[in-house]
């Protein structure tokens, strides 16, 4: 098993100084979510939690990665759901595997790019027909984890109802291979899957273009 468990490198500071526990830790827990962010587990966050409790590194790690268990008060729209970054979803197959058996709307964007930011203004316009046909909308954000707190206000922001999440390393790689192949990584980028997992369009049209959008999924799924 590679997966590397914080837990374990913490528990000789137990004896340290409440000083020395407080910033060795800190500063280790915020180093290790930057570089393995997947690798912070929650029973992390409770040793780092009994060995200095209400510290603002918690707080930071807590708001950052929802791994407090409050995501549901933190979220004001019941409409939009953030997968949690601890999951390992390394490719497309797991995205589908996922949404089983649901059509999907995927938007592959990012916090930093304004033609993505541009679109999402487009979304109350087309959100009817995407609802009429039953498809769902799927946000993939190829933000840094250092990103995380903005890309969660950019969402609520926008109102975008869907599921949300940040691609790892692997999913990036993954989407390069089965979707751009050779090309540049270029976003936004859409793509549409029906409920069979099948992927009908790489390079599906995007909000903006209205009705061009409503035909193309209405030839799809109607």
């Amino acid at each position: 098993d590679s997966t590397y468990i914080l837990s374990n490198t913490f528990v000789p500071l137990m004896y340290a100084s409440d000083n020395i526990k407080i910033n060795i830790i800190g500063n280790h827990m915020l180093a290790a979510i930057t570089s393995f962010p997947e690798s912070v587990t929650k029973s992390d966050l409770a040793i780092f939690n009994h060995l200095a409790p209400n510290n603002y590194y918690l707080k930071i790690l807590q708001n950052k990665y929802s791994f407090n268990n409050t995501q549901a008060g933190i979220d004001s729209n019941p409409n939009i759901k953030f997968i949690d970054t601890s999951k390992q979803i390394n490719s497309i197959n797991d995205l589908i595997a996922l949404n089983k058996g649901k059509r999907l709307y995927i938007d592959i964007w990012a916090t930093w790019c304004a033609p993505c930011i541009q679109e999402f203004n487009s979304y109350k316009f087309i959100d009817s027909a995407l609802f009429k046909l039953k498809v769902n909308k799927l946000f993939i954000s190829i933000d840094s984890y250092s990103n995380y707190n903005n890309w969660m206000k950019t969402a609520k922001k926008y109102s975008l109802d869907g599921v949300h999440l940040i691609a790892n390393k692997n999913l990036i790689d993954n989407i390069q291979e089965k979707i751009y192949g050779k090309n540049s990584f270029e976003i936004p980028r859409y793509i549409i899957i029906n409920e069979n997992g099948q992927i009908l369009n790489l390079k599906a049209e995007r909000p903006s273009s209205g009705g061009k959008l409503i035909a193309e999924l209405n030839n799809y799924f109607k």
